[in-house]
C-alpha cells in the first residue's frame, strides 16, 4: 500500500488558511512593493505574533526575522502542520 501524498505547505511554512490565527496578527501593505530588480509584488500580507505590552517609549520591542526556520512562530511548541 502506498503512502497518501501529503499536500506541500506554503512556500514560507507559516500561516495557512483554515488554521486557528492564535496570536497571529496582520498586516497588509497598502500599495505594490518596489523590488530591487524592478518591477513589484503586489498584495503583501505580513504575519507577526507580539507578547507582553509595548513601552510608551517602544524601548522593549524586538524584531526576530527568522526566514530560514521555515515556519513563522519564534515561540511555543509546533502543531499539526507546523514544524
Amino acid at each position: 500500500m502506498r503512502p497518501s501524498p501529503v499536500p506541500l505547505p506554503p512556500a514560507s511554512g507559516a500561516w495557512r488558511e483554515g488554521d486557528p490565527p492564535g496570536r497571529r496578527r496582520w498586516y497588509a501593505h497598502p500599495r505594490p512593493l518596489p523590488l530591487e530588480a524592478g518591477g513589484e509584488l503586489a498584495g503583501v500580507q505580513l504575519a507577526f505574533e507580539t507578547w507582553g505590552r509595548l513601552a510608551p517609549d517602544r524601548s522593549n520591542a524586538v524584531l526576530v526575522l527568522h526566514a530560514l526556520t521555515g515556519d513563522s512562530h519564534v515561540a511555543g511548541p509546533a502543531g499539526p502542520g507546523h514544524p
